[in-house]
């Protein structure tokens, strides 16, 4: 199919039967312009397996590989928006969960770094801490002319990208629920900047909620 077309990997490693473990000095992966690039180690395969390892994305032009891959337009109020994307993280899994540490995420301008953890069993658990410097909603916001388009012909709005991944985890999550901490120094929404915001998303199968959330502005708070 078309997806399958676009993706590409490349994988060397070592499966050593005799320590029941295997290494992957270098695992390369595209899909369209989006790189995936990381290592692997695994130890006791046929008994109770462990996993760690470390794993890298990055792109150069965001938008344009997410349309590559959708086949639908984003459109986003600054033209730059959604166009250098890199991540990093360490990871280690077990029976019992996944975890996910050192992450350090850019998008544009803004950076993220921290971890979290996965239960897994008949019922997921997730916690997730973020924090950044900072963030502007404006830039991923349609322009009304986007956004007035007919339906059959409306792009994705960029806000709606950003979705995309609480989306996953909630996909991830399969009906379990999931404590995500996100604070940035600032945040630009609706041409208003909030100093120092923090809100704690709560995912309870597939809702998702807000709650609290502290704004800082004009030398006050918002709770």
């Amino acid at each position: 199919n078309f997806l399958a077309e676009l993706i590409k990997v490349s994988l060397s490693g070592t499966l050593d039967m005799a320590t029941d473990s295997l290494a992957t000095n270098k695992l390369l992966a595209s899909v369209g312009g989006l790189m995936v690039e990381g290592n692997l180690q695994a130890a006791s395969l046929s008994a109770e397996p462990t996993y760690s390892g470390r794993l890298s994305l990055s792109s150069a032009n965001l938008k344009g590989d997410l349309q590559g891959i959708t086949s639908k337009a984003i459109a986003t109020g600054n033209p730059d928006a959604l166009k250098l994307f890199e991540m990093q993280l360490d990871y280690s899994a077990d029976t019992n969960q996944w975890a996910v540490d050192n992450l350090k995420l850019t998008l544009d301008s803004t950076h993220l770094t921290g971890n979290g953890k996965l239960t897994r069993g008949d019922y997921r658990e997730l916690q997730l801490r973020l924090s950044g410097d900072q963030l502007n909603l404006d830039s991923y916001r349609a322009t009304e002319e986007a956004t007035n388009t007919p339906p059959s012909e409306a792009p994705v709005e960029g806000e709606k990208a950003l979705l995309a991944p609480l989306a996953a985890l909630v996909a991830l999550l399969n009906g379990g629920t999931g404590n995500i901490q996100l604070e940035v120094g600032t945040l630009v929404t609706a041409a208003t900047t909030f100093d120092k915001p923090r809100a704690t998303i709560q995912l309870d199968g597939k809702k998702v909620s807000l709650a609290p959330v502290k704004l800082g502005l004009y030398q006050g708070q918002i709770d």
